[in-house]
């Protein structure tokens, strides 16, 4: 089997708060840039997508799902350019849960053949970050553990 070497970037974007399809674009558009330089995998910020104003979870519209279509500038990127992304954002799933979460989007499979958001971790107050990622202002950091 030949393996190619895989370059890795972490990327900062500025975030529009609450503006789950503008902040897709600009991702979006970032990747480009990378893609220049021969990277395929792109890490952007927790909560890349929606910025970090946490009491506008409280809005649904904030929640993005699997077939969001204010993903699609970052789906049809990756499948274009046979990238992945990783975003951040609240995210529901099918059956209704919401997880703070880095979403890998990759360039493949979905239900539409479009690439496909994977995330999982369920929000429960016990777990260890609540209690030390800020003491006295329990926040979650944007990631799966």
């Amino acid at each position: 089997m030949t393996t190619s070497p895989l370059t890795v970037a972490v990327a900062q974007s500025i975030s529009v708060p609450g503006a789950v399809d503008e902040n897709a674009r600009r991702a979006a558009l970032l990747i480009e840039r990378y893609l220049e330089r021969g990277v395929r995998l792109i890490v952007f910020p927790e909560l890349s997508l929606v910025d970090y104003e946490l009491d506008q979870f409280t809005d649904p519209a904030m929640w993005v799902t699997d077939d969001d279509q204010r993903l699609d500038p970052l789906r049809e990127r990756c499948r274009t350019s046979g990238c992945w992304a990783v975003v951040g954002a609240g995210f529901r799933t099918a059956d209704g849960r919401r997880l703070l979460a880095s979403l890998l989007i990759d360039d493949t499979g979905g239900s539409h053949n479009r690439g496909q958001i994977r995330a999982e971790l369920d929000v429960n107050p016990d777990l260890w970050f609540f209690k030390c990622h800020f003491p006295g202002d329990p926040v979650m950091p944007g990631c799966l553990g």
